[in-house]
């Protein structure tokens, strides 16, 4: 013990090798004197020394190691594997450290000062996280460099692994997923979701929807391919550019990829919502809108009154499946109306029409603004309000399957 001082003088190293180790004092002992010698031995801090070229780690695990530099092996690699349904994360930094590199069997697929990588087996898969430390000692490094690698493990969910895909369960109806914030799960480096789509047939089409909500990666940071069973590329879809055709038989899923996402500013929570829809050319061999009364009866005309309202997502529709198919055929549908029933315009009898509803948001004129009579307008209005005036009037109401837009149906609203 220094005089004068409750403290004790410590002296910290590392042991390189196995043995005894002593303490030599040289001083001047008395009556007075006193020693209190306290040895504290941490066996696991350092679980490499620089004795070996070559460790072995799990999949959470940390590995600290130092080695003497110019006396220890000029390179270390650091052997780690899984099985496909996990995503591993990778963080390594160190001092006196020249480089790291991680290689995928015998593929590098990063190398830097340090690495931060996210990995994603498709399969059985080993890496080596090679490390080279610096080899020539100088007045700044001092003798020794040091290094931390550290991997965590997660058990992936459904749908973030083709092996384990989400899936459409009707054809036209929206698939939606909710993830919830997982920090390993690391966002800001990757989102990935596998979709199956459907089973399909040589020279079939169909158009594929697909939405993030909660982040955003910009346009160059995302990417749609449709993939087969083994994860082969067949062909790639856009937010401009929604339709795949078949080039043969067979499952195809979506692969959807957006790398370095950002958080919205309106995320609180931090959860992400992935929705998908698909509409599938041919797949119904029937379709109309049905009678709530009678399932079996096709509903063609419908009466109301003045001051009534009509509520778009009251009607309901029957469909038929053009052929078996794993997925059914959902209820969703787009709403159309021809611009003849929304322009006034003369009748043919010296009469100029008055539409049934006002609908908002529709646009039949050309480009010089003239109304237009000819063509028709979708409509996003969820229920409708009887004009005034509008009373005998006849208003077609056109819905569009979502499960198959070949197939249309169109209603008759009469006001009596």
């Amino acid at each position: 013990m220094l005089p004068g001082r409750s403290t004790l003088a410590t002296n910290e190293f590392i042991t390189f090798k196995e043995g005894f180790y002593y303490l030599d004092l040289d001083a001047k002992f008395d009556r007075t004197s006193q020693l209190e010698l306290l040895v504290t031995v941490d066996t696991a801090y350092y679980d490499y020394i620089g004795d070996t070229t070559e460790v072995t780690i799990g999949l959470k695990d940390t590995l600290r190691g130092i080695s003497i530099i110019g006396s220890s092996p000029k390179e270390v690699s650091v052997k780690f594997s899984s099985n496909t349904g996990y995503s591993i994360d990778v963080v390594a930094k160190g001092k006196w450290i020249n480089s790291f590199s991680l290689l995928e069997k015998d593929k590098q697929i990063a190398a830097d000062s340090s690495i931060d990588v996210l990995l994603l087996p498709e399969d059985s898969t080993a890496w080596t996280l090679k490390i080279k430390p610096l080899n020539i000692e100088n007045y700044l490094s001092g003798p020794f460099a040091t290094f931390e690698a550290v991997t965590n493990s997660r058990e992936l969910g459904k749908g973030e692994y083709l092996a384990f895909p989400d899936s459409i369960s009707k054809l036209g109806d929206a698939l939606e997923v909710v993830r919830e914030r997982n920090t390993q799960a690391k966002y800001y480096l990757r989102q990935e979701q596998f979709v199956w789509l459907a089973d399909m047939k040589k020279g079939d089409s169909i158009d594929v929807y697909q939405e993030m909500v909660g982040y955003f990666g910009g346009v160059n940071n995302k990417s749609y391919t449709i993939v087969d069973k083994d994860g082969k590329e067949l062909g790639t879809i856009s937010s401009m550019e929604r339709r795949f055709k078949a080039t043969q038989d067979g499952a195809v899923y979506l692969h959807y990829l957006s790398t370095c996402p950002y958080l919205s500013n309106d995320n609180a929570d931090e959860s992400l919502k992935f929705v998908t829809r698909v509409s599938y050319y041919g797949a119904l061999s029937s379709f109309f809108f049905n009678d709530k009364d009678n399932s079996n009866k096709a509903l063609d005309t419908t009466y109301i009154v003045l001051g009534d309202t009509v509520y778009l997502g009251k009607f309901t529709f029957r469909s038929a499946m053009s052929r078996t198919m794993t997925s059914g055929a959902g209820s969703s549908v787009k709403w159309f109306v021809p611009c003849e029933d929304i322009v006034p315009h003369d009748d043919g009898n010296g009469f100029t029409t008055v539409p049934v509803f006002n609908v908002q948001n529709v646009d039949c004129t050309d480009k010089s603004g003239n109304l237009l009579t000819e063509g028709e307008q979708e409509i996003s209005s969820s229920r409708l309000i009887p004009l005034d005036e509008s009373e005998g009037g006849t208003f077609r109401l056109i819905a569009e399957s979502l499960a198959d837009p070949l197939k249309r149906d169109t209603l008759a609203i009469i006001v009596q």
